[in-house]
């Protein structure tokens, strides 16, 4: 498995939502290969896995490199953009110009990097991202091509996140993850009690979080649910913060509502100091599988706690979140939020394998 390189001819390219740590890692990344002794050469490729089909690349000088490692960092969102290309969907890929009729994507970016003449490859991104990067991996192997695929995972959950510090302060009276079920009723009836003391509610509510009752009901009227080329519902087509706003409103008294979706503020800003630590632990991490020659997602291991390459096999997502973690039962105990109601949905982790 291991096969050190002489010399890097290494791509970079970023997919999916974007993130604040993916200026970072590209950032981090080549800080660590100017870190070698080994000469190599670096490749952005332009909008993720959309680049790699379309050939749309760029190829730095490495004299630019320490001058747009300083940029990067101060950076958020991604430098080289992104976006939601799934590879063994060959309809989408054919009907959104990335690749000519009749073609398969997974050899059209085989090819591409074959001309590139890249060795290795990091994808920077989410569980779609490196799943991706798996089969493209798995399909180079086969077809005896060697190029070594190094994922960057664009979020640490579940060792640390951006938000927990705030999240456990008195900011907020209420919680709503996707892994537990929400009286709706009960938890209008608390809040309306948290609104006569402080005359304002404030809500958190987690990417995900009543998804399933939303597309459930609006399928039980008729209604049609947008999902993306991995097949995830597009959750602006349900708006589950204006779909929870309208329930609360009423229930709580509020005269008026409103919604901020901070994942557009977060997603926009540069990495914090602590998570650049991070990400320079993950990317030395995937440097050294670049020179030994291993494939796989450079991350924390979940098992061992260690920072290594993680096999592709092991990559998966949707994985639900553990709930019974003794700082999220304090958290959600200390503002009130799901009273004694603590039980998983069943049929969330039964459908998540955990």
């Amino acid at each position: 498995m291991d096969n050190p390189q002489d010399s890097l001819n290494v791509g970079f390219m970023t997919s999916g939502g974007l993130a604040p740590c993916l200026s970072s890692s590209i950032a981090s990344l080549l800080s660590s290969y100017m870190a070698l002794s080994t000469p190599f050469t670096a490749r952005l490729y332009i909008s993720g896995y959309k680049g790699i089909l379309t050939g749309d690349s760029i190829l730095l000088s490495n004299a630019d490199i320490p001058a747009l490692i300083e940029s990067f960092h101060k950076m958020g969102g991604s430098p080289i953009g992104s976006s939601r290309v799934k590879l063994t969907n060959v309809e989408d890929c054919i009907s959104r110009g990335y690749v000519p009729k009749g073609k398969v994507p997974l050899e059209v970016a085989a090819e591409q990097l074959k001309k590139d003449g890249v060795n290795v490859l990091h994808t920077i991104g989410g569980d779609d991202t490196n799943t991706q990067a798996g089969q493209l991996s798995f399909h180079l192997a086969k077809k005896g091509y060697e190029l070594q695929v190094i994922g960057m995972p664009k979020s640490f959950v579940p060792f640390s996140s951006p938000g927990l510090p705030t999240m456990n302060t008195y900011d907020i009276h209420a919680l709503y993850i996707p892994e537990i079920s929400v009286d709706i009723a009960s938890e209008g009836a608390r809040l309306r009690a948290v609104m006569d003391k402080y005359d304002c509610v404030n809500i958190f509510l987690s990417e995900g979080a009543g998804v399933s009752d939303i597309v459930s009901e609006k399928e039980a009227m008729g209604e049609s649910v947008s999902r993306d080329a991995f097949g995830h519902v597009r959750l602006e087509s349900i708006n589950p913060g204006a779909y929870f706003a309208s329930k609360f409103k009423a229930l709580v008294g509020a005269e008026k509502v409103l919604v901020q979706k901070s994942g557009y503020y977060a997603r926009s800003s540069p990495a914090l100091t602590y998570d650049r630590e991070l990400i320079q632990k993950c990317a030395d991490v995937a440097v050294q599988g670049a020179i030994s020659g291993i494939s796989g997602v450079a991350g924390q291991d979940d098992m061992s706690g260690e920072f290594r390459v993680i096999e592709f096999e092991r990559i998966k997502g949707e994985k639900p979140f553990n709930v019974g973690q003794k700082w999220f039962e304090d958290m959600t105990a200390e503002i009130g939020a799901y009273g004694n109601e603590r039980e998983v949905r069943a049929s969330f982790v039964n459908s998540k394998g955990a």
